[in-house]
């Protein structure tokens, strides 16, 4: 449209082609710029705070708890407050640049406009153009001004997409921590024999290892319980064995197979295990009983929760095993009910 109305209108009013093909591309020009230059920035720094924001209320609204028990409801009042404080100007700005970018958009298609009327009433007024003509540039001016909103709009749109997606392709773009190597098989356990042989480990860039030339052999059937005093390695110990951390030397095989060869889903799919800390999804009771085994009937799950000292108190419930739970478990009251979260089920655990 830009292309052919100023080669339509040059054509029988030169002036008048390079009146819309300047000013034209001078809008284009000046909306990319200010998306850009101006709105990016401001947007990506709102965007950031926005985050911010949802972290503040996520952690002070999860730790709900802790702050009632230790009385810092005022202090936590404070640092939200902070927070929102610092996450308003952000938005404000954002918002206030946003409609400058608008105004000025909007500035220029007027400006446009005037000088669009004003040399075609000059050309009417020295008997170079009809008045059909006049029709023609109007109605050519007014289409073309249409695609030229439409140009604005679909930049600043383009410009806000490009802020909201940011952190989701940042997060997106780095790479794993732990990866699968090509080559990676099946684990086949048949015993479950666990030997650490010369492992050598440490977190990150720490420079002094939590193991140094560490071997220990564990027999199938054999029953090990971890000792020492917090900070020696015994969480580190059952998540190398799960394979969330990779090790710095040495290495470590159940059923004499190399854990960093194999896929990390058919290695933890045949380790069960009770977290430190129980968290339970906003689903059913049964579902999260039967989490680690999502076939289960509901008598493996009544069975599961009678092992857990559970079942009575499931069966009081007004839903009993189709009770939600609500996030992390929140809506189960204190009593047997922290007792039952603490043992968690069975099935959670998959038997093996």
């Amino acid at each position: 449209m830009l292309i052919g109305s100023s080669v339509l209108l040059g054509w029988h009013w030169p002036m008048m082609g390079l009146i819309i093909a300047c000013c034209s591309l001078a809008y284009v020009g000046l909306t990319i710029t200010l998306s850009l230059g101006y709105i990016a920035p401001s947007a990506s720094l709102a965007n950031s705070w926005d985050s911010r924001l949802g972290g503040a209320l996520a952690d002070a609204i999860s730790c709900n708890a802790v702050v009632k028990g230790f009385a810092t409801e005022q202090r936590e009042n404070e640092r939200l407050a902070t927070v929102i404080a610092k996450w308003r100007r952000r938005m404000r700005r954002s918002w206030v640049r946003g409609a400058i970018n608008g105004t000025t958009q909007g500035v220029t298609l007027l400006a446009l406009r005037v000088a669009v009327i004003c040399y075609a009433l000059l050309l009417c007024s020295r008997r170079q153009a009809t008045a059909g003509d006049i029709a023609l540039v109007l109605t050519s001016f007014f289409v073309l001004q249409g695609y030229l909103r439409d140009v604005g709009m679909h930049v600043r749109n383009v410009q806000r997409s490009v802020n909201d997606m940011e952190e989701l392709v940042y997060i997106q773009s780095q790479p794993l921590d732990i990866a699968d190597c090509p080559e990676a098989k099946q684990i086949r356990i048949t015993k479950g024999r666990i030997d650490f042989k010369n492992v050598h480990f440490h977190y990150g860039n720490d420079g002094l290892p939590l193991y140094r030339d560490f071997s220990v052999s564990i027999k199938a059937g054999e029953r090990v319980g971890l000792v020492g005093p917090s900070g020696s390695g015994k969480t580190t110990f059952v998540k190398l064995i799960q394979r969330l951390y990779d090790v710095n030397g040495g290495r470590i095989q159940i059923d004499e197979q190399d854990i960093s060869k194999v896929t990390q889903a058919s290695l933890r799919s045949q380790i069960a295990i009770v977290q430190q800390e129980c968290l339970l999804f906003h689903r059913s009771l049964a579902e999260n009983i039967a989490y680690g085994q999502p076939g289960a009937s509901q008598a493996e799950i009544e069975e599961a929760a009678q092992l857990a000292s559970a079942h009575e108190f499931i069966a009081r419930l007004p839903k009993g095993y189709g009770t939600l739970v609500g996030e992390r478990g929140v809506k189960l009251s204190g009593g047997s009910a922290s007792g039952w979260r603490s043992r968690v089920p069975s099935l959670r655990t998959r038997r093996s």
